[in-house]
Order: structure tokens, then sequence, then C-alpha cells
């Protein structure tokens, strides 16, 4: 892998709409014109400090709604202790769908930052048990990931949190975790997928960062950290308000437990066992500081942050300047995660990875990152739901949209469940090598990811539909002239505002062409300039004091061609 520069330093100058794109491409779930031209006249230290310090919208609805038990009055389940249990695995599916439909209204770096943790502290609403109790808990969940990301949670606290979160427990079986029955499963991925990493096995039961015997330890230290069937107000996190699990001490291990050298970084480490609910937490966060003081744990959340940033690709000149820069820096700053992701994402390197000699586009998206884009950009029109829905609106919004495409759909044929990850590992292109990112990619997923165009602007009556949602081409294009202040008639500028905008390279003259022609079809730029006049009011044939006829048919086929021509374009499917 050859790339421009490898520093850390900031990068100088204004960004233009190019690196603009790329600078949110890869740190929000939102991409759109506007925001692209606002960040384009910003340096890369004002706009990266803009992504951060803009707030996130108030969510839609507070909390997901249930129209099989509150149609009437647009109530939310989530909160109610009459909610029955049926519906379950819905129910769950529904509060992915409410995170989703925040993040692509988000303008900010929130929601992205809070999926990238998502793929490290991992979890599934598909594992987590049924009835609407492991719904709200993984309601919860999400609350604690966007908490974490909106409010600059540290790794070590983040850490400690999540091992108190109800969803983790019931995922990863530390509910069961007892003196009596040690359960070792969600110690082995503390320590294996959360922080350290294991890194190469050099002997039956010892790795190069910790052994086998550390995770026994570690999980005897975790025993009586447990889950809260109910959420009231007597488990509520005092820092995030967030509910959550608690210790119970008849089930704690009070001995004391040793680490090895490996972890404790050429020392061995006894933590003293304690038989109160304030030394469990003392015990917890002894080791939380043990493996935190070992610089292999910032070298491994430096090298996730890489490969779901910028490139999953890391060579030994990468490892020895990129990775230890920002491993550096974490440790520096007690971990704190969001102050290493600006380091990095106003750094020249992660700018130059969308040069020229680069290419631009060096990941694949996910599947989440091809829709969110797409009904960003296009402004899909799915509506907000308002205070008191009806039914259909709820059922459409989230059973049909949520529950039948996303899932069951485009989340089934495009190789992703929304946060339901089918291994405890996560996603396989952010972990399984060689491929990483490029197992979104292959036969089974490519009609899925080519095909979402098509689908998107053949919806148009999308409350009876399979999408539920879809995108109006002349409505976008209406926008773009009455608001933005585009030449629609004049056809370069019009291909120029989505494909400038929407695709991380600068298409050659060859590949700009093809768009255009099938953006035209049998229209001359000419042609296509009158059409537009005559349909809105703005170019050739159309008589002084004559008012514009309004007839979509004239431009509908040919914007909703340029629409599909650019979501099914290679370059659509990279970042």
């Amino acid at each position: 892998m050859s790339v421009t520069t490898t520093s850390l330093a900031p990068r100088s100058g204004s960004l233009g709409i190019q690196l603009a794109g790329h600078l949110l491409r890869r740190a929000s779930f939102r991409l759109t014109k506007p925001r692209v031209d606002q960040l384009a006249a910003m340096t890369a230290n004002a706009a990266v400090n803009n992504l951060f310090n803009t707030a996130s919208p108030t969510p839609y609805t507070p909390e997901p709604l249930d129209f099989r038990v509150h149609a009437d009055t647009g109530g939310v389940w989530i909160s109610d202790d009459t909610a029955p249990n049926e519906n379950a695995t819905n129910r769950r599916q529904w509060v992915a769908i409410w995170w989703f439909q925040n993040a692509i209204q988000d303008p900010s770096a929130n929601h992205k930052l809070a999926f990238f943790i998502h793929t490290f502290f991992t979890v599934s609403h598909i594992g987590i048990g049924g009835g609407y109790q492991a719904s709200r808990h993984f309601y919860d969940h999400l609350l604690l990931l966007n908490y974490a990301a909106e409010n600059d949670m540290d790794l070590k606290t983040l850490a400690k949190k999540m091992t108190l979160n109800n969803t983790m427990l019931y995922y990863l079986n530390n509910r069961q975790n007892t003196k009596n029955g040690v359960n070792e499963n969600y110690a082995r991925e503390f320590l294996e997928l959360f922080t350290i990493g294991r890194g190469e096995q050099e002997s039956p039961g010892i790795y190069t960062n910790y052994t086998e015997a550390d995770i026994t330890e570690l999980a005897r230290l975790l025993t009586g950290f447990t889950t809260k069937s109910t959420r009231n107000g007597s488990d509520v996190d005092p820092d995030t308000g967030i509910f959550t699990g608690y210790a119970n001490t008849n089930n704690h291990d009070t001995g004391n437990k040793t680490f090895s050298d490996k972890l404790g970084n050429g020392t061995t480490a006894t933590i003293t066992g304690q038989n109160t609910v304030a030394g469990m937490y003392q015990e917890l966060d002894d080791f939380v500081n043990l493996v935190f003081n070992n610089p292999e744990t910032a070298r491994n959340y430096a090298r996730k942050m890489y490969r779901f940033y910028v490139s999953s690709e890391i060579d030994n000149t990468i490892e020895n300047t990129v990775i230890e820069g920002l491993a550096n820096d974490l440790i520096a700053n007690n971990y704190d995660l969001v102050a290493t992701l600006k380091l990095l994402l106003k750094s020249q390197h992660f700018y130059s990875m969308c040069t020229a000699v680069e290419g631009g586009g060096n990941l694949v998206k996910s599947p989440i990152e091809l829709l969110a884009e797409a009904m960003s950009f296009f402004n899909t029109d799915l509506p907000n739901l308002p205070a008191s829905p009806s039914e259909t609106q709820i059922t459409h919004h989230f059973f049909h949209f949520g529950t039948r495409y996303v899932f069951n759909n485009f989340g089934q044929n495009g190789g992703m469940l929304l946060l339901a990850p089918t291994s405890v590992a996560g996603y396989p292109a952010y972990y399984q090598e060689p491929l990483r990112d490029k197992n979104w990619y292959n036969g089974t997923t490519l009609p899925t990811r080519y095909g979402i165009g098509q689908l998107f602007v053949n919806n148009q009556s999308y409350i009876n539909s399979t999408l539920h949602t879809h995108i109006d081409s002349v409505a976008f294009a209406n926008y773009l002239a009455d608001t933005l202040n585009v030449d629609v008639g004049d056809a370069d500028a019009m291909v120029d505002a989505v494909v400038d905008y929407l695709l991380p390279q600068a298409l050659t003259s060859d590949r700009r062409d093809i768009i255009k022609n099938i953006f035209l079809d049998d229209l001359s730029p000419i042609n296509w300039q009158c059409e537009w006049g005559l349909y809105h009011g703005d170019g050739c044939n159309v008589a002084p004091g004559v008012p514009p006829d309004g007839d979509e048919n004239r431009v509908r086929p040919h914007l909703d061609a340029l629409v599909v021509a650019v979501l099914s374009s290679q370059e659509f499917q990279l970042k």
C-alpha cells in the first residue's frame, strides 16, 4: 500500500468538495449537498470540530412505539410495564430501526462513532432472549452507545459500563457467572474482542498478550455481576441515567485473582478479592486499569479505528507510524477515543487516502451506509412520526420498512442484519482476514447492492409498496433549483450536483459521460433545458408571462434514470 504521507499532522487549507465528502462518508451517516458545501469551505481542523460539536437531533420520537398495543394513543411500549411479550422479535428490530432513522438525520459524527463502538463491543439483538424486557435492554444498550459518543466517554469508563450493561450481560452470559458456576464467556471476549486482543498463540493456552489462566481469573473477578429484569429507578447508572445491571455479592468469588506478566506488561498482578458491592466495583476498576495500562490495548484500538475510518490494509509502514502514533495519543489522553479520532480525521494521512494517488474510495460501504447515504442525500420521504401517530403511520414506519424491508429483504440479501451480527466477533467485514471490507461484496449481495436505486425510484406509491419509502427525483431536482440555486436545466450542472457530492472519487470523462447519457437518454442537452423549462419555468420555449405546465412526465423519467445510474454505479459501492 503506497500513500502520499503517513503524517498525523493536521492538513492545512480548505477541504474542497471531494475531501469534505470523504470526511462525511467516513465519519457520518448523513451525506447531503449543503453539508458537503458547508464543510468544503473549512479547514480540516474546523470541519472535524464542527462534526463533533454539532448536536445530534432530538429523536423524532423519544422511544419506539408499538402500533399493536398503543395505536390509538401513540404511546410507547419501552416504558410500559404492562406491554405483552408478543412480537418480541419485531420489537427488537423496531428498536434498531428507531436508531437507524435517527442516524440518517444526524449531521454530526455521533451515530457513526456509536456504530464504530458497536463493531467491537458487539452484541446482537437476535441473541438476547425473548420478551419485551430484552427489547428494553437493547434500547438501553443503544442509548449507552450514543451517550458514549455524544459525551466523549473514554474507553476505560465505557469498558466498565459495558460490563454492567444488561444486553451484554445477557448476550455473553455473565448473568450466569457465579462463584458456584464460573462462566468464562464474557471474560474471554472482553480480552480477545473488546480490549487488548490475544495476539499470536505462542504455545497451548499462551498468547502474546494474555493466557488462558488470565481468562479464568477474570471470570472469577466478574462473578456476581448480573442483569436487572425490571427497569426501575433503583438500577440507573448515576453518570448516564441509563438502566443497568447490578452487583450481587452473594454470587461473587471473594478470593484474590492473579494475572500473568503477559497481561500485566511484564509484571504479574494480584487483585485483592472483596465481599461488598463497593469492593466488587473496585476489583473491576483495578482490572480495567491493569489491561489498559498495557500498551497493546491502545495499539489494538488504534488498528480498529484505522480499519473502520481509513483503510482495511495496515502494512509495516502504517503500523510503525500511524498506528503507533494513534496508540500513543490514546495513552497520553487516558483513552479519550474522540480526541484520538479527531487527530486521525484532521491528519494529512487521512486526506492523502482520497488523492489521485490512492484513487479515493478504498473501502467497500456496508449495507447500512448504502441505505443511509441514498436516503439522506436524496431526502427520502419516510416521514417523521407525529406525537400521536396513526396505526398506519407506525405500521409503515416500523413494521413494513423496518421488519419487512431493512431486515427481511435488504438486510438478508445485502449481508447485514442491522445491529445483529451473526457472531460475537461482529461483522466479518471488520475483522475477518484477508477480505475484511470486501466481505460486503459477493455474488449473493451484488443484486441487492446494485439494485438499490431501481428499488427506491420505483416505489412512488410507497404506502402500498415493498419498500414503504422512495426517492422522489423530481422533488429533489426542485429542491436543487429552488433552494440551492442549481441550474438544473443545465445537464452538466445537474449531473455535477449529484456525482461530485455522492461519489467518493472524481469520475473520468468517459465514466461521467456514460452517466450523463443515461440521464439524457434520447435528449440533447438543449432539449433537456427546454423540457425542464416547460416543466419548471426557467428554460427555453417558455414565452414571457406564460407559466410552466408543471407536467412531471417531461422530466421524471430522466431524473429517475440519473438517480438509478448513480446509485447502481460501481463508484457508489465505495467510500
